[in-house]
């Protein structure tokens, strides 16, 4: 189905249904070759991710798959980490904007859990509220088998800054050398915090520290926001 020099596929804005991703998916099952597949702003729907949860657990090569804005909702995504607890191959899955909701957030924890390949994972404006914010980032940051997820992206989901304080202080909470690689959480600076730069790094602090040192300043100047 694809040219065996494809590595990487972009059908972003097409108007694909499920019925187009249902095809797509059964190419996937025996493509070794294709690396990066972006469908983003489609039509999928929730029987288009369910085609492609099929899909996942058969094909191994392909590292990075986008969906961002295809109404994938809580359903599609429920499927999607089914099909990504055996998944061998998926590094980076790009899934905002699809209204996932807390239901969808938590099946994605729970797929942590299992999957051994995600490192970065992105989940902003998926109407997730603060308890499911909370959830998902005492979830990774205290679950051992999570160690390898590098980036979790929140950002633009409903809950006010005292989630995201909550979700700052733990990575601070954990930055030891074991886990200095851990999570960069990329929109909380957008949430809570006024535009800042790399100027803003004291000597040898990383970005990761930045983040945490501004996050706890900014929860001494709120005295409201609690944990």
């Amino acid at each position: 189905m694809f040219q065996s020099t494809l590595i990487t596929l972009n059908l972003e804005v097409n108007s694909i249904s499920s019925e187009g991703i249902g095809c797509l998916s059964e190419g996937l099952k025996v493509n070794t070759i294709l690396r990066t597949l972006k469908l983003g702003r489609n039509k999928l729907g929730v029987e288009g991710a369910k085609h492609l949860a099929l899909c996942l657990g058969e094909n191994s090569t392909l590292t990075m798959l986008s969906l961002g804005a295809n109404n994938i909702r809580a359903e599609g995504a429920c499927a999607l980490a089914q099909g990504l607890q055996t998944n061998k191959g998926i590094v980076e899955l790009r899934l905002g904007g699809n209204d996932i909701q807390d239901q969808g957030a938590q099946a994605f924890t729970k797929m942590l859990q299992f999957n051994q390949k995600l490192e970065i994972l992105h989940l902003y404006g998926n109407n997730i509220s603060q308890g499911g914010v909370k959830a998902v980032g005492d979830f990774v940051m205290n679950t051992p088998s999570t160690l390898r997820v590098k980036v979790l992206n929140l950002g633009g989901n409903d809950c006010d800054s005292a989630a995201w304080v909550h979700v700052g202080c733990l990575v601070r909470l954990h930055l030891t050398p074991e886990f200095k690689h851990r999570i960069m959480m990329m929109a909380l600076l957008l949430r809570t915090l006024p535009p800042v730069s790399y100027t803003h790094l004291r000597a040898h602090e990383t970005p990761e520290h930045l983040v945490c040192r501004l996050l706890l300043e900014k929860k001494k100047n709120n005295h409201h926001i609690h944990f």
